[in-house]
């Protein structure tokens, strides 16, 4: 096909028959038609514009737009965006490459528990009173140790990471248990270590703690303090002038037994904390040694370890429905329990059971980024970390 050239005098008559300019006019017309956006998508629906700014936004600052409100730090290059616009608790999700995302946080429900305090120590011929069992500290429903209240939820916040401390428990005579913690961000919490027996020769008085220590006959010595909303004070030391037998230490649900009050020296009572859907016992104290003919104690339930007595080297029991059941002579571990009393005829000494801390956290805001290896199980619609050792969680 050949291609005809446009002459000039083709181009008078197309201007003269259709058009009012020139052609270039026609081509590139200075006006276009109206035109519908029907078929015009995936354009921002609300037209807003990005706010600049050099930094994040926070949680109160309740932008005037609301939800879907852009913000770019300009400084770090991070761009968020309002997906809770409620009044100083907003949410910002960081829509770039950034992991910072800007909330209010949430609700978490802990048990925070002590190591618990020792009897005597090992290769010693030493008679001692029942150690005390670890601070106590819970939100969850029942109240904390030594008679408190249950304390407010822990609120976490994203981003945030929260180191975890497990205390162990004494381990040599007038030693105390180790405290627990958690600790990160606005969030500082941390249980007392439960207090050391008393233990005689030489005498050597009971010591306070998250519960108390208990006392030794021989020198009518009283037991330990414990700690407020923690634990209960260790028993006292009979007042007859006999040096048989000593005190129970104290628990997070009872004090230490004296011989004169309960006729016997039994560990206190821990205390019974539901955080995990078991329905365990924390924190038992320690029961005291004896001398025959008198009954030997039992440790308190939650992981006290059990008496001994004198010349028949008979025991009581140790304190169990806890979450483990290896308390014996020693404090249950991760227990908080305190540590049985032991005579002359035992000299490999007593321990303190090590502590523990557990989280319940919502299920829908779990991260799972952790370090330490807490045990992970569910209940309901929360997840449950259980430490045994150092870690960490990161909300």
């Amino acid at each position: 096909m050949s291609v005809q050239k446009v002459s000039d005098a083709m181009i008078t008559a197309l201007n003269a028959s259709k058009l009012t300019g020139t052609v270039e006019d026609a081509c590139f017309p200075a006006t276009l038609p109206a035109i519908s956006g029907a078929n015009l998508t995936n354009l921002p629906a609300s037209g807003k514009q990005i706010m600049e700014y050099t930094s994040d936004p926070a949680i109160n600052t309740n932008p005037a737009d609301g939800l879907g409100t852009l913000w770019l730090n300009k400084t770090s290059g991070e761009l968020f965006c309002c997906t809770d616009a409620t009044a100083n608790a907003n949410v910002w999700a960081n829509v770039g490459e950034g992991t910072g995302e800007v909330s209010p946080g949430y609700d978490v429900d802990y048990l925070v528990v002590a190591g618990g305090g020792a009897g005597t120590t090992s290769g010693t011929s030493m008679m001692s009173a029942g150690g005390g069992g670890g601070g106590l500290r819970t939100s969850t429903a029942g109240g904390s140790g030594g008679g408190g209240s249950s304390e407010s939820q822990m609120r976490m916040t994203g981003g945030t990471v929260y180191a975890i401390t497990v205390g162990g428990g004494g381990s040599s005579d007038s030693e105390n248990g180790t405290n627990s913690s958690i600790i990160g961000g606005a969030v500082n919490l941390a249980s007392v270590g439960g207090g050391a027996a008393a233990v005689n020769p030489p005498s050597v008085a009971a010591n306070s703690g998250g519960s108390g220590g208990g006392g030794y006959s021989a020198d009518d010595m009283s037991g330990g303090s414990g700690t407020a909303n923690q634990g209960y004070d260790g028993g006292d030391g009979i007042t007859s002038g006999s040096r048989y037998p000593t005190a129970g230490g104290g628990g997070a649900g009872e004090v230490g037994h004296s011989f004169n009050v309960h006729n016997n020296t039994d560990g206190g009572a821990g205390k019974q904390v539901n955080i995990d859907g078991n329905n365990y016992y924390f924190s038992g104290g320690g029961g005291g040694a004896s001398h025959s003919p008198a009954t030997p104690a039992s440790g308190g339930i939650g992981g006290g370890g059990k008496g001994m007595s004198y010349t028949t080297s008979a025991t009581g029991s140790p304190g169990g429905s806890a979450i483990t059941s290896d308390a014996d002579i020693h404090g249950g571990t991760n227990t908080g329990g305190g540590a049985g009393g032991t005579t002359w005829y035992y000299s490999s000494g007593s321990n303190g059971g090590s502590g523990c801390v557990i989280l319940r956290i919502p299920t829908a805001k779990y991260t799972g980024t952790r370090t330490g290896s807490p045990t992970v199980s569910t209940s309901g619609s929360d997840t449950i970390l259980t430490y045994t050792g150092t870690g960490t969680y990161t909300a």
